[in-house]
Parts: C-alpha cells; sequence; structure tokens
C-alpha cells in the first residue's frame, strides 16, 4: 500500500499571470515537496476555464523538457485528494477570478501520469461526471500502451467523456526514448494502434501533442515521419512551443520551422492546433510544474514572432 498523505493544503504562494488569464496554486505535502494546480483562462475556445491537476507527487517519467525531469519517484493520489485539489482550486480560482469557472473543463495534465494511478483518476472522472457541472474532462498520457488496453474496457459514457492527449514529442521510436526516457521499450506504432480503437470507441479524436525543440525533433525527416504516423481521421495535432523551466539548454525551435510543420500537416488533412501558453510567466505552462525555482519573465514571448497570423490561415489555439 501506498504512503498516506494528509489532506492537502494550499498555501499562501498562489500567484495570477500579467494578463489575468492564468492561475497557480501550491499544495503543501512535506518540507521536500509541493504540487501545484492551474487555472486557465482561454477566451478562445469551450470550455473557456480549464483546472489542470495532478495525478501523482512526484513523476519518474524523466522528460527532458519537464521541470520534473530530476525526480525519481511517485506517488499516487487517492481520490479523496484528487476531487479536494480540484475542489479547492475552483474555490480559489473563483475568488482570484472574481467570477465562477463555468463552463470549465477538468485535465489531468500537471504533475504525474494519469495512467499510471488509473486505479484512482477514473473513479474521480466517474464522480466529476455525476456529482458536478464540470464540462469536459482531458487526460494527457505519455501512453502505456497496458495502460491504454484498460482504457477500452471503462464503461462507454466516462470514456465518451474524455479528451485523450499523447505526449508524443517524437515521430521515431529511438528519438522519442531520448527524449522521453520513461517510455523506452514502448514502440510509438502499438500506441498508436492503441489509441486508435480508443478514438474510435469514443468518437473523438486523439489530440497527439507534439513540442518542437530546436535541433532535435524539428527536422524535415521528422516531419515526414510525423505526416505518416497516424490517420487524420482519428488523430488532430497540437503543435507547441517550449515552456521555460529551470536547469535546461533545450530551445524553441524557429517560426519558420514551426509555419512549415503546421501547413504541411494541415495539407495532408490532419487538423492542427497551435498551443498557447497561458501562464508561463507564473511557471503554470505545460512542463513548469514542481517546485518554483524562479519567476520568469516570459510576459512578452508567449509564442515565436509571427505564429499569431496562423489563425488566419485557419489555425486555432488551444491549451
Amino acid at each position: 500500500m501506498g504512503k498516506r498523505f494528509p489532506k492537502l493544503i494550499a498555501t499562501s504562494d498562489n500567484q495570477k499571470d500579467q494578463v489575468g488569464r492564468a492561475i497557480r496554486l501550491d499544495f503543501y505535502v512535506s518540507e521536500l515537496d509541493e504540487i501545484d494546480t492551474s487555472v486557465l483562462y482561454l477566451p478562445h475556445r469551450h470550455p473557456q476555464y480549464v483546472i489542470c491537476s495532478p495525478s501523482q507527487i512526484g513523476c519518474v517519467m524523466r522528460c527532458v523538457f519537464c521541470g520534473l525531469r530530476d525526480r525519481k519517484s511517485a506517488e499516487n493520489l487517492n481520490i479523496v485528494q484528487l476531487l479536494d485539489l480540484i475542489d479547492q482550486t475552483k474555490e480559489i480560482g473563483e475568488k482570484l477570478f472574481q467570477k465562477e469557472l463555468k463552463p470549465l473543463q477538468v485535465s489531468f495534465m500537471g504533475q504525474g501520469e494519469p495512467l499510471s494511478n488509473i486505479e484512482n483518476i477514473i473513479p474521480t472522472i466517474e464522480y466529476l461526471i455525476k456529482e458536478s457541472t464540470i464540462s469536459e474532462i482531458g487526460i494527457s498520457t505519455i501512453g502505456n500502451p497496458i495502460r491504454l488496453r484498460a482504457l477500452l474496457s471503462i464503461p462507454k459514457y466516462i470514456l465518451s467523456t474524455i479528451r485523450l492527449q499523447l505526449s508524443l514529442h517524437a515521430p521515431m521510436d529511438d528519438l522519442r526514448w531520448r527524449i522521453m526516457p520513461g517510455t523506452k521499450n514502448w514502440l510509438i506504432g502499438d500506441v498508436i494502434e492503441r489509441l486508435e480503437k480508443i478514438a474510435k470507441m469514443s468518437r473523438k479524436k486523439v489530440c497527439l501533442n507534439y513540442i518542437l525543440l530546436k535541433g532535435i525533433n524539428d527536422s524535415v525527416d521528422c516531419l515526414d515521419r510525423l505526416i505518416n504516423i497516424a490517420n487524420p481521421n482519428n488523430f488532430y495535432i497540437k503543435l507547441s512551443v517550449l515552456n521555460e523551466v529551470a536547469h535546461t539548454n533545450l530551445e524553441s525551435t524557429n517560426s519558420e520551422i514551426l509555419f512549415r510543420f503546421f501547413r504541411e500537416l494541415k495539407k495532408q488533412g490532419y487538423k492542427v492546433k497551435i498551443g498557447s501558453s497561458a501562464g508561463r510567466d507564473i511557471m503554470a505552462g505545460c512542463g513548469q510544474i514542481g517546485r518554483v525555482p524562479t519567476i520568469l519573465d516570459l510576459s512578452n514571448r508567449t509564442c515565436p514572432v509571427g505564429a499569431n497570423s496562423l489563425i488566419d490561415q485557419g489555425a486555432s489555439l488551444s491549451v
């Protein structure tokens, strides 16, 4: 049996970003650990409000672009803790935004790997569906094929409420293993096969998340392989820029390459989204999780220069 954690209490370190679109909340675990949630206001999409929730305390997947890449342990949050985190986040978020968070999506996209805690995540989702006004549920996973197979056995009314996202970030197995060591020995083909079955059963396209890293996964060869990786009828692709984290020399790709990926993927029939970057300045963006070493001034670096022009060419922004 895992360690039993006490009730998680929000600290006084809650922060709101400079443009009023994101709030980061920190919750005390121990002198060595905090976990965080965030509330994002995204007026360009539906639902407009998103709570990003952790699924574990810590993470062992060691993704190179993540603030938790050096962690070596993870503890599952139980159902009571997950629901309490979401409830506290919603309550504090409504006070800081000074409005009701509605319509609201809850996404398990924060600290930890949700499918490694599937025994608590699925009952939590079931409760949220039955007992609350949550409009939508999101899960972001690195894609353990065995755990994905387990999703196929859950009740269809639960599966149909989940918007599933795969942290792909590379179209070749060996490159993905280097970027995301926790995926080693999982073949992309096996992962895509499981996800395709889920997409057909839930009747919802699965999102393939792809952070463009300069000189790593932004080559012409990577683009060609990404184009052929899945069926556009069952998948869409979200291209994102890198959110800054401490102690890494990774860089985002440039605007020219971002545009090339967007346009070529669109030509091949994919729906393509450009990931927005709400909360980067308060370390509430994707990958900026765990303890806050420094609050970075990134207010003028939300996207590569010129990326907003993609909206006029049919791009949609997404969290």
